[in-house]
């Protein structure tokens, strides 16, 4: 299942998480808490107590220390990713 790798390659990792959609810059550090999955939504919490909640369709694993959470809007028309690297 997904979560389990997910949880297996990120928890108690620190990581910084980056985001891209519209003009809008998100980045974030800190050690992943916990990893959960509502449906669609994937939802992190770092040790900072950030809450990082995003649409999934697709899970890429870039590499070994990189994952990436990709959206695709509805329309097709605006893709979101929120890439997250183990630092």
């Amino acid at each position: 299942m997904e979560l389990e790798k997910l949880k297996k390659l990120l928890i108690n990792k620190k990581v910084m998480v980056e985001s891209r959609w519209e003009l809008i810059e998100i980045d974030s550090v800190g050690s992943v808490k916990e990893i959960s999955k509502l449906n669609k939504l994937f939802i992190m919490i770092l040790d900072n107590d950030t809450k990082i909640v995003c649409k999934v369709d697709e899970v890429q694993y870039e590499n070994e220390d990189t994952v990436n959470f990709i959206h695709i809007t509805p329309h097709q028309d605006e893709i979101v990713i929120f890439r997250i690297r183990i630092i």
